[in-house]
């Protein structure tokens, strides 16, 4: 990739600076209607099952929308930081010299090898929760044995994958191995895309910090206090869904009654926030990488 790239993401920001954080905002608004029209079909099975399924389809896209910002951001950083030279020091990954060189098929390779597993997770579930629709739409019965079977078959796929996933995004130096590894997976990418944006707006930082003299460099708040609001909504919005997810486990139906009702509720609150600290917190970050972009 050349020069040409950056010249290119100008013009892009200038009519859409919020980038792919817009198309983030419209999936998560979407999760929380699935999650409202859960609630009211909790007592209705089909229609459960189909927005179970739809729910999954977006936290699918979700993860697939944060992969592939991430992807872009580091490697838009690493033609940025061969102009101004490399940034080098600790608190966060610095950036690649060979992702800057990337063109942009390469990239969403390396994002669809980064998406495999979390497909596959997302498969897994997606056939044990969507089994009755799926039994109306086939016109059968689906045993519990073929359904098992497909379950294990997505699921040990997902932990095939996640070696290989893992050793695509090492390779742009996306952020510390633990992080990228929990990045991976649908669900914990919420959790793990803030300790990863971290280290991109220390990147970002330190190449405002090499610009020459005549470029200002903008002082804007650390993320940080955004991001740790929206690690905590994160763990206050899993709790309640684990309970309802424990419960339908031993039981083998949905719970019913207080049982459902509450956890979800609670839930749902508690997934509203996450959605608005989380979107923030990216949001804050992206504003940063496209102010530099800009100013390239």
């Amino acid at each position: 990739m050349s020069n040409a790239t950056l010249v290119e993401r100008q013009r892009w920001f200038r009519f859409f600076p919020d980038g792919s954080i817009e198309f983030l905002v419209i999936t998560r608004v979407l999760m929380v209607l699935l999650l409202v029209a859960l609630i009211v079909f909790l007592s209705r099975q089909i229609e459960r099952s189909a927005t179970l399924i739809a729910l999954l389809g977006m936290l699918w896209l979700d993860h697939v929308l944060v992969l592939w910002w991430a992807v872009q951001m580091v490697g838009d950083l690493a033609l940025v930081a061969e102009k101004f030279g490399p940034a080098a020091g600790a608190g966060g990954a610095s950036p690649n010299p060979i992702t800057g060189s990337w063109s942009g098929q390469q990239r969403t390779r390396l994002t669809v090898r980064a998406c495999l597993p979390g497909t596959f997770a997302v498969l897994s579930l997606g056939l044990l929760v969507g089994a009755p629709l799926l039994s109306v739409f086939l016109r059968m019965q689906l045993s519990r044995s073929a359904l098992g079977i497909a379950c294990l078959g997505a699921g040990a796929a997902f932990i095939v994958l996640l070696p290989f996933a893992q050793r695509a995004v090492q390779q742009i130096r996306l952020g510390a191995p633990r992080w990228t590894f929990f990045s991976l997976i649908p669900l914990l990418h919420m959790l793990a895309v803030h300790r990863l944006a971290r280290g991109i707006e220390g990147q970002i930082r330190r190449l405002d910090q090499q610009r020459p003299p005549a470029d200002p460099v903008i002082q804007e708040e650390s993320s940080r206090l955004p991001s740790a609001i929206a690690e905590v909504t994160w763990f206050l919005a899993v709790v309640p869904w684990a309970i309802v997810a424990v419960v339908m486990l031993t039981r083998g139906e949905w719970p019913r009654g207080w049982a459902g009702t509450l956890p979800t509720c609670c839930g749902l609150l508690a997934t509203t926030l996450l959605v608005v600290a989380d979107t923030a917190a990216l949001e804050h970050v992206h504003r940063r990488y496209v102010a530099l972009i800009r100013r390239k």
